[in-house]
């Protein structure tokens, strides 16, 4: 967590210089900036049977991301990090929201350009809520962004997962929109705390189709990886299939206009870049880094 006047002096000297370009150099009330990021239900919850298509059900131990990068600007051209590049380390597992970063003195009014980015642990990176060393050594040894494990059950079938993955992603113009009605980046208030919350769902991981509105949610394939039967679903396994052949043999799993969707593997990291969000129902434009 950043929060120390380091940061805040930090917030200042990035902003400050951008307001004066906006505003002729007149200088406005400013207020602070708490990011927080927090596991939606099917986080902390797991997902119910009911939920999925084929009748699996899936709880998580573990939901460990590396959250950082965070940055305000005007338009996208003039966003500016909060810091130097801090990263927290979070177990969204773990229920209730977490902080990310706590801005002191910024610049009030309308930032309509906010970004965000998941990244391998960095040199930056702290723990956060519910992490630990092992977590940061493990995910540190092969460059991960994101760590799953948990649990899928179907009758008397029990299947566990325990994923890394290696990827970089920047979330760039989140929005929300509320009815006919977009707000886009973040509105800091004068001299009190904006709060924006980052959620993190494990929805898209199982979603059957990468470019569908609205997928239904399926287990079964990643169930049928298992071929050693040892009742645990590896990275590995998964790479060993190859989409094509399912979707030939129970449909579903399209890739729309993603490339280098080839197994399994490609396919749920591909859905494992969309698992952030903002403020609740808002949505941001994903960025492969």
């Amino acid at each position: 967590m950043f929060r120390a006047s380091s940061l805040s002096s930090v917030a200042l000297r990035v902003l400050l210089p951008l307001l004066a370009a906006c505003t002729g150099g007149s200088l406005r009330p400013s207020g602070d900036l708490e990011v927080t990021t927090q596991g939606d239900l099917s986080v902390e919850d797991g997902i119910a049977a009911t939920d999925f298509a084929d009748g699996w059900a899936v709880r998580f131990d573990r939901f460990v991301v590396n959250v950082g990068g965070i940055a305000l600007g005007v338009d996208a051209a003039s966003v500016v990090p909060l810091g130097e590049e801090p990263y927290v380390l979070v177990d969204h597992a773990v229920p209730g929201p977490k902080t990310v970063l706590i801005a002191q003195g910024v610049i009030a009014g309308d930032w309509p350009a906010f970004t965000y980015e998941l990244r391998p642990i960095r040199a930056t990176t702290t723990l956060g809520g519910g992490t630990t060393d092992e977590d940061l050594m493990r995910m540190r040894m092969v460059a991960a962004s994101t760590f799953v494990k948990g649990v899928a059950t179907k009758g008397n079938t029990t299947k566990t997962f325990e994923w890394l993955f290696s990827l970089a992603t920047a979330y760039e113009g989140c929005r929300v929109m509320q009815g006919t009605t977009i707000t886009r980046g973040v509105h800091v208030n004068a001299d009190t705390t904006t709060g924006v919350d980052l959620p993190v769902s494990a929805r898209p991981l199982f979603e059957e189709d990468l470019s569908a509105l609205k997928p239904a949610l399926r287990f079964e394939a990643l169930a049928n990886a298992d071929v050693n039967g040892d009742g645990a679903i590896s990275l590995a396994e998964l790479d060993a299939v190859a989409v094509a052949d399912v979707r030939a043999s129970i449909g579903h799993y399209g890739a729309g206009t993603y490339i280098n969707i080839n197994t399994m593997r490609d396919y749920i990291s591909a859905q494992a870049r969309r698992i952030g969000g903002f403020r609740g129902i808002g949505s941001c434009q994903l960025k492969r880094l």
